[in-house]
């Protein structure tokens, strides 16, 4: 059985804060990414566009490539994406209800 550990995070940080802590750490123009669910409320604190993944094919393309790259998905679509990518993959931030993953350790690595 596979399965992905994701470390419980606080519930209360909202989604203003993880949008500003995204906003600061992608390049100027980027827009944030997500996988299936545009979250407007994300954006809403940022002045960035958003960028949806479609399916499963169109984020393993993304989270694949050489250069640093993000996707916001909420917790409940993990058990639909590649498990042998997802280990590959890196928790940089989130909320109670989604996760931040990233090819790099670390949003800072941006």
């Amino acid at each position: 059985v596979n399965s992905l550990v994701v470390p419980s995070l606080n519930e209360y940080r909202s989604t203003r804060e993880l949008g500003q802590r995204i906003d600061r750490a992608i390049p100027l123009g980027e827009p944030i990414v997500f996988f299936r669910d545009l979250k407007d409320s994300t954006l809403f604190y940022t002045d960035r566009l958003g960028h949806v993944l479609g399916d499963a094919g169109e984020f393993s393309q993304h989270m694949k490539k050489n250069s640093p790259v993000h996707c916001v998905v909420k917790r409940q679509h993990l058990e639909n994406l590649d498990q042998d990518l997802l280990r590959d993959l890196y928790v940089v931030d989130g909320d109670d209800g989604k996760v931040v993953l990233s090819n790099r350790p670390s949003l800072d690595e941006f």
